[in-house]
This record gives structure tokens, sequence and C-alpha cells, in this order.
């Protein structure tokens, strides 16, 4: 298994090259194992509800699994570089991808349609490693290949503030 991932609503999600696999929280019983084209070994997240599992690969697409059905979505498009983690906001509304194409962009959980881009004004050139959204659902952070940490405003993709931290090696 090359990621996992649980939900608050106690499953547990892992997938490997070619399949992935829905359990129960104690990993003892095994809910589902998910079929499609793509399969997730980057980032993999499970919606709160227990409704989704979004992953992300080497690829620039974003795969979605509807649980309810086991049925893989089509791709969620946008993305021009790798796609390398995805967080689900605690509401279970919306979730962020973050890529290697120097965007954090958001993405309505129930349309999967894209919601925003978030990116920076002065740099164009780091790489997205991490994504991450607050807990009261408002900020969303994503680290990059420079060090630094970025924080933008979910309502309105703001960047509230970019800081760094003492490390030479990426966040």
């Amino acid at each position: 298994i090359d990621v996992v991932a649980y939900s608050p609503a106690g499953q547990l999600g892992g997938c490997k090259w070619e399949s992935c696999f829905l359990w129960d929280e104690t990993g003892n019983k095994q809910l589902r194992e998910l079929h499609g084209q793509e399969y997730p070994n980057g980032g993999l997240a499970l919606s709160p509800d227990g409704r989704l599992l979004v992953g992300t690969n080497d690829g620039v697409d974003v795969t979605v699994w509807n649980l309810s059905t086991g049925k893989q979505m089509p791709p969620l498009k946008g993305h021009t570089s790798s796609v390398i983690s995805v967080s689900f906001s605690r509401d279970g509304r919306f979730f962020a991808t973050a890529s290697n194409d120097a965007t954090v962009r958001i993405w309505d959980s129930n349309t999967l349609e894209l919601s925003r881009t978030l990116t920076t004004i002065d740099r164009i050139d780091f790489y997205a490693f991490g994504v991450a959204v607050s807990p009261d659902n408002q900020t969303v952070a994503g680290s990059t290949s420079d060090g630094m940490v970025w924080l933008w405003n979910v309502s309105d993709g703001r960047l509230l503030r970019k800081f760094t931290t003492d490390h030479t090696l990426p966040v």
C-alpha cells in the first residue's frame, strides 16, 4: 500500500499501484475494493462524511471515487503538472490539491468543480508539496519547495501571509 487516509467517519482507505481499498477503522474488515483507471500514489484523503475518496498521483489529474457506488468519477482537470497532495475541509464542503504547477486548487465536494485557483503573485517557480485546511475552513496553507509556507483566504483567494522556515530542505 503506497498511501493511506482515515476519515472522521471511521473509514480507512489505502491504494497501491493498481488497486484501492476501503476498510473499517481497525483494518480488520475490507468494506470495498475500488476499481478505476488511475490510482493514487501521492496524496490521499477521505471526505469527513465518508462519501468521497480523493487521490493524487504523478499525473496532472485528481482521482475521485464515490464511495456509495464504488465508482471512479471522471478525473478532475485543471493542474498542469504533477498533483502532490490533497486535504479536505473539516465540514467536507471542499477539498484542496497542491501541484508542481505552483498552484493550490479548491474543488467543490458536491459538484466536483474547480472553485478557485490559489497562486502567488511574485513567485511561480516553486513546487507545491503540501496542503492543509484550517480547522475553521477559512484558510488554506501550502508548503513549497523553497521552504515557504503560504496562507490563503478560501473565500476570496487572497494571499494572507507567507513565511519561511529556518530549513533549507522542503517543508
